[in-house]
């Protein structure tokens, strides 16, 4: 369970204010979103199983803009993919089907 029994904001696709998003037309590639201290943090990786998270690589919000942000996403699935070839990539249709207990679905 994330964040210790706390409520997570999350959504399937990009939200305001979500903490964890599915990243849009790159996958499945997901990223925790730190929005404080500004200018925030962004850590990409991908469920491979329910509940289980595999974070693989935090930029500063900063090195995202400029239509970097699906190019590092990407690059960092990559090589996620390139050092862990044998593990397992969580896929699903709903929020539930990634994350249990307190939520607040964003979407």
């Amino acid at each position: 369970m994330f964040y210790a029994g706390f409520a997570l904001n999350a959504s399937m696709k990009s939200a305001k204010n979500c903490e964890i998003e599915r990243l849009e037309d790159v996958g499945d590639i997901w990223a925790f979103c730190f929005r404080k201290p500004k200018p925030g943090w962004r850590l990409f990786g991908r469920f491979i199983e329910r509940d289980a998270f595999v974070a693989v690589a935090g930029y500063d919000r900063h090195d995202l803009v400029g239509g970097n942000y699906s190019a590092l996403a990407m690059s960092a699935i990559a090589d996620l993919d390139a050092r862990f070839p044998q593990l397992p990539v969580h896929t699903g249709a709903a929020l539930q089907d990634y994350i249990t207990g307190p939520m607040l679905d964003m979407d």
